[in-house]
């Protein structure tokens, strides 16, 4: 099992729930969180290559974004 803490400001709750594009923001950062990975784990990025990912850290692309979050890839680098 997997917990984390966090702490945000006045002001960054205030722009996560925002509904701008008819999107809450704090819902997308909630679901951001799901991807982070609780262990060290190897992602292959191409054939040759894989990364590392630390535990807290997570990869992702627009296209999963938009895919989750069933919005349009031009859409996901505003939110």
């Amino acid at each position: 099992m997997f917990y984390y803490s966090l702490t945000l400001t006045e002001d960054q709750v205030k722009y996560l729930r925002d509904k701008k594009y008819k999107v809450d923001r704090m819902e997308c950062f909630m679901s951001l969180l799901d991807l982070v990975v609780p262990v060290r784990t190897l992602v292959q990025i191409t054939k040759t290559k894989q990364i590392e990912l630390l535990p807290g850290q997570f990869m992702t692309d627009h296209i999963q974004l938009a895919e989750l979050w069933g919005k349009d890839r031009k859409t996901v680098p505003k939110l």
